[in-house]
This record gives C-alpha cells, structure tokens and sequence, in this order.
C-alpha cells in the first residue's frame, strides 16, 4: 500500500487515526490491541483498543457509550456534539500534518475541551469520565502521573510495572512483524496479544500492595463493558473540490443529504488500490436500488497520475462507473487528512464518518470488503430523520458541505 499504515484488518496495527499517538501526554490514538480484545474489531473498522492512548479523552467524547454511562441530560449532549462538530475538521486534518503542529493543536483542543467539562458536567459525572479514562487504558494506567500519585508507588514498583509494559509492548510488536511477514494470521495474532497482556496484568496486580490495589480499583471505578466502545464518528469534510468530476456531475450536500455515502480515496496508478475495484463494482451492484452514493477521490501521487486523459482511460478500461472527482491538488486529501492509497470512509445520512477501512479491502484476506458492505447495510437501515442512539454527531452539524 501507498503511504504509510497496513491494512485495517491487522488486530495489532494502529490504524490512521493514530496521527496523535506520537504526541506522548496530550496525544490520543486508535491503534494496538490493548487490555483485552476490543468487541469494537468485530463491530467495524472503527475505534480499535484503547489501551495504548496516553489520553482517550477526545474520544471518549464522542463514544454513545460514554455518553450514556456519564447519564447526560439533552442540553449537556447537544452541547458535546455541537463542540465535538466543531473540533472534527482540525483533528481529521491533523493526521496528515507534521508531529509538531499536530500536537500544538490537539494540546488546544484537549485544553480547552477539559475547560468545557469543567462547566458543564456535574463532579460525579467528571469523576466517572476519569475513571473511564484510566479503565480503557488498562493496567498500564498505573503508571500514569495522576496514578502513580495516588497509589504512592515506590521507585522500586514503578520500575517493575514499566518493565512489565515494555516486555507487553515489545511482544506486541514482534507479534505485528510477524503478521506482517505472514507467519501469524489475525486469530493467532489476537491469542498471543491477550496471553501478553494478562500476563502483564498479572504481573503489575502482583507488585502493589492489597491497599494499592484497593485505591487502584478505586481509580478506575465501577466495571465497565469495553465492548460497548468502538462507535465514534466525526463530521464528514466536504467532497466538492476544483477539478473536475466523471461520470457525474458535481455532487454536493444537498444531492448527498439523507444517503449513505462511501468515499473511496484511491489513485489509478496504485496497483492496491485496482485490487479493489471489483468490491467497489460490487457494492454499486448490491445497493443500485438502495440511498448508496460510491464516491472516488483521484488523489494522484506521481506525475502520471496528474494526467485526466490518462484517468478518464483508466475508469472507462476498468468500467468504473460511480462518481469520481479529481483532486490534482491534493486539497481534499489535505483536508480529509489522509495518508494512505487506498482508503474507504463510510459516512451514514447525516453525514457522519462512521467506519474507514485502509489499504486493499481484502488484504490477505482480510475479508474487509464484506465487513464494509455489512456496514453499508447497518448504515442504510438507520432512520434519516431521527438522530440514531449510535450517532455522535450534532445534526445540525451533520454535513457533506
């Protein structure tokens, strides 16, 4: 695959939204299996495994889950989702920008969005999003400041528990070189993650004392069902762009308002992104009679690929015949911040990013083109009108424009 990243399909990968993982205290990511394995992988491409983020927060706001577990009134969600629409289109772009600007503009957005729950949720309820925080981590939340503090470990105990992460940390990633050289598959991949972590558990449980462990428990509250988790969205960027579209005419917001829309990212040039036009034919067949919009954004990496004779050639010889726009400039890919070719985004009818796939769909049979379709499917059977329970965007905010 163009760019960097693997195939979404790969339990240990972090995915592209891990732009922010780098960012050490202030970052948040999605990414590497993490605690136990995330229900969240089998749901859909969407958040995978919390365990390795230094700070979920931001997306902790925008999990349904969260929202319910913190039992907010109508004013206090109406106000998270119109912040959170309006914090989306500096984190998407974010992904694609350089790691200091990156973090310079999270920091912002983490700030002032702590200074926002301060005013607006109850102490109870700041209390229990905290302790969310430190329970999607896992237990590699005690050596986190605020954890270390509480507990009062000695230097002895945090050398112990940051010995026990960095042989999980480095397992886990021996595990992912493996995948990636074929010698695990997904299943194999996901057994050994969770024997590393448990025994990573255990061996941090087995260092505190019977009162830290009190106060640990303590920190990350009530139990909580992490498979719940997995369902955060974010508010589609625009697909209008200056140059020119085939095989329709431009579409805009209003063309696109109530339908669910795949967005396919891709340059014809890209041996994986060919590898996957017949899903993408596919899916054109199976939904023809259904509110599905295919969308392809011609994102050209080399010279070649600038040329729109060469690219009208390549969809006719292909027989691609859903919308496309060119974007020689690169400016919704800037915008969209993505990284990589090829890339699917799957936006529901209020248009909101529910699901993203990286790389070839069916990347070592990855079967990522049915768990797509499966997920067009779940998308088009949702009500336009009335705001879905797994929907995390504000409506008013909810647009392709």
């Amino acid at each position: 695959m163009r760019g960097s990243g693997g195939a979404a399909a790969d339990p240990l990968a972090a995915g592209r939204w891990a732009f922010l993982r780098r960012m050490g205290a202030v970052a948040v990511a999605v990414g590497a299996l993490g605690g136990r394995p995330p229900a969240a992988a089998a749901q859909g491409p969407n958040v995978r495994g919390y365990a390795t983020i230094p700070d979920p927060l931001l997306l902790l706001l925008r999990e349904p889950a969260v929202h319910q577990e913190l039992r907010l009134t109508d004013a206090q969600r109406s106000q998270l989702l119109t912040w959170n629409a309006q914090c989306d289109p500096t984190l998407l772009a974010a992904r694609g920008w350089d790691q200091e600007r990156s973090a310079a503009e999270v920091q912002k957005i983490l700030v002032a969005s702590r200074q926002r729950l301060e005013a607006s949720l109850t102490a109870d309820q700041r209390t229990r999003l905290d302790q969310l925080a430190s329970r999607v981590r896992g237990i590699s939340c005690v050596l986190a400041p605020t954890a270390v503090q509480r507990l009062q470990l000695s230097d002895a105990q945090r050398e112990a528990c940051a010995a026990a992460v960095a042989e999980a940390d480095a397992g886990l990633a021996e595990l992912r070189e493996r995948m990636n050289g074929g010698e695990l598959d997904s299943r194999e991949a996901e057994s050994a993650s969770r024997a590393l972590q448990e025994k990573q558990q255990r061996t941090i449980l087995e260092t505190l004392t019977e009162d830290q462990r009190r106060r640990f428990a303590e920190l990350i509250g009530p139990v909580f069902d992490l498979g719940r988790l997995g369902r955060v969205s974010f508010k589609a960027p625009s697909v209008a762009a200056e140059g020119p579209w085939i095989n329709s005419a431009p579409l805009d917001a209003e063309a696109l308002r109530g339908k669910v829309v795949a967005v396919h990212f891709w340059a014809f040039g890209c041996a994986n992104c060919i590898e996957n036009y017949p899903w993408l034919r596919q899916w054109q067949r199976q939904f023809a009679d259904r509110d599905f919009v295919l969308i392809g954004i011609h994102a050209p990496e080399t010279e070649a690929e600038r040329s729109i004779e060469s690219l009208r050639a390549a969809v006719r010889n292909e027989q691609l015949e859903f919308p496309i726009v060119v974007d020689n400039e690169r400016r919704l890919w800037e915008t969209w911040g993505n990284t990589i070719w090829p890339a699917v985004y799957l936006i529901d009818k209020h248009g909101s990013i529910r699901y993203w796939w990286y790389g070839e769909l069916n990347w070592r049979n990855a079967g990522g083109q049915t768990l797509m379709a499966a997920k067009i499917a779940e998308l088009l059977e949702e009500p336009v009108a009335a705001e879905n329970a797994a929907q995390s965007a504000a409506p008013q905010a909810a647009s392709l424009e």
